[in-house]
Order: structure tokens, then C-alpha cells, then sequence
């Protein structure tokens, strides 16, 4: 009959107890690294940062980063399949930086961009080298082609000369009008010329003024003992000038019958 010594039995045990734990940690171990290999491969350019990406500690292990810690909440909601627009649009360490813009895949679609600057999404001191563009506060100008005041007789076309839009970082622009020109029907009209760029910067109104005027008009001169009265009808604006050539300038506020008095200067006067 066979005869076991208590110690070394119990040292047997000891032994095998051991060489299994050991075996278990390699085990273990073995699936805890695949498992962040996985990880690492299912973030957009994952394998530039691998560990750092969601670890405090470089190397791994250990304590995980704002951007470990939502990457872990995002294993729980989608499983596996845990990067998503969801995921990209967030801002994990408050850089200003999406995840996706520091991991170069901005839509979460899982196609990074060649090329991107990469950073660590779970470090807010470390961000990618990408140039913002300039905040465009500056509104266009525009300046009026033709003339400001123009007049066009009555029951004639009218065709709108137009404006010229610049801006400082937009190019193409075009003015809007408002207002509209009754060809048919005297009288004086507003056209208001206003440009908006991309940015949603507004210009300053610019104007033109239209003066319709009557096809026909006659002015009638008759003299009186203190000077001539000038008298029109059909409404339109009394000019005078120095010759029949001009320059031609605006009488303010005349209307017919208009009296003026007699000098030894020339005048001439027309209605327009």
C-alpha cells in the first residue's frame, strides 16, 4: 500500500494551485490585450496614440480619461460598435475640439480623413494644429452704377443700371432692389439697393431716385409789370441755366405759376 507524506502532498497542491493562477493571469491577460487591441482598432486612427487614447497613463491601465470614460459609457449603450457620430461630435476634454476633428474622422462615420492632424481626444492640452477660419464681421459695400437721381419720360422703359457689391471675403455678390418704377404713372420713386454676404453681414441701404416726367411739356412765359411767371403743367421740375447748354441746376421747391424777376443776366429755363 501506497504511503502520501502529508507536507509533500500538501506542497503538491501548493504547486498546482499556483501553476493555475499563473496559467489564469496569462489567460487573462492574453484577453485583456486583445480586447484593447480591438478597442484601440475600432477608433479612427487608433494605433497613432493606441493606449494614450483613453488612458491617463501612456502605456495603459489604469485610470481612463474623459475621453476613455465616455468611450467605456458608449461600450455599454452600442456595444462593440461604440464609435459613432455620437461619440465624434462630443468634445471629451474641452479643447474646443470635437473627438472626431482630434481622431482626423469629424462625421463619425468611420472613415478618417488622410492625412488629418491627430491628437488625444482625453487630453485637453493637446489638440490638432488646425487653422479656424477668420470670423467674417465685416459687411459688404455697395456702390451704384449710373446715376443716383435719373429721369426717364413718361410711358418710356426703364432698365435699372444696377449696383456693385464688394466684400472683403466673398466674391459674386449681388444687390437685392427693392422698389419698382410705375413707367406709366408720373411721379418720383424710390429704389433701395441692399447686399447680404455668407456670413449674413448686411450692408448699408443704398438709394436711387426715379423722376418720371411727362412725355410733353410746355413751358408758357408771359410777362406782368413786376417780371415774367413762368407756368408748366403736368407737374416735372423747373431749370434754369446761364445758356442753352447749361449747366442746368434745380429751381427748389417751383411750382407753376413760378414768378421771377427781370435782370440784366441771361437765363433760360426748361422743364424736366
Amino acid at each position: 500500500m501506497a504511503r502520501w507524506n502529508v507536507s509533500t502532498l500538501q506542497g503538491k497542491i501548493r504547486l498546482s494551485i499556483f501553476i493555475t493562477s499563473i496559467a489564469s493571469f496569462l489567460v487573462f491577460s492574453h484577453i485583456e490585450i486583445q480586447a484593447r487591441s480591438s478597442y484601440v482598432n475600432k477608433i479612427p486612427n487608433g494605433s497613432v496614440n493606441r493606449c494614450a487614447n483613453c488612458h491617463i497613463r501612456p502605456s495603459g491601465g489604469g485610470p481612463k480619461n474623459d475621453f476613455g470614460l465616455d468611450v467605456e459609457d458608449a461600450l455599454v449603450r452600442q456595444g462593440r460598435s461604440f464609435w459613432t457620430a455620437i461619440l465624434a461630435s462630443k468634445d471629451s476634454d474641452g479643447d474646443g475640439f470635437t473627438n472626431g476633428e482630434e481622431l482626423g474622422d469629424p462625421e463619425g462615420d468611420g472613415v478618417a480623413i488622410p492625412g488629418a492632424a491627430i491628437s488625444l481626444p482625453g487630453d485637453a492640452n493637446d489638440f490638432p494644429n488646425i487653422i479656424q477660419p477668420p470670423v467674417d464681421e465685416q459687411a459688404p459695400e455697395i456702390t451704384l452704377l449710373g446715376d443716383s437721381v435719373m429721369f426717364i419720360t413718361q410711358g418710356t422703359s426703364f432698365v435699372d443700371p444696377g449696383a456693385f457689391v464688394t466684400d472683403n471675403l466673398d466674391a459674386d455678390l449681388s444687390a437685392s432692389v427693392n422698389g419698382n418704377v410705375l413707367i406709366d404713372t408720373i411721379g418720383i420713386y424710390t429704389l433701395t439697393y441692399i447686399a447680404t454676404d455668407e456670413a449674413g453681414n448686411q450692408s448699408l441701404p443704398i438709394t436711387r431716385l426715379v423722376h418720371v416726367i411727362p412725355s410733353l411739356t410746355t413751358l408758357k412765359i408771359r410777362r406782368e409789370e413786376l417780371g415774367l411767371v413762368l407756368e408748366w403743367e403736368h407737374g416735372g421740375n423747373l431749370q434754369w441755366a446761364p445758356t442753352p447748354t447749361g449747366p442746368w441746376t434745380l429751381v427748389e421747391a417751383a411750382m407753376s405759376p413760378y414768378s421771377i424777376s427781370i435782370d440784366s443776366k441771361p437765363k433760360f429755363f426748361r422743364i424736366r
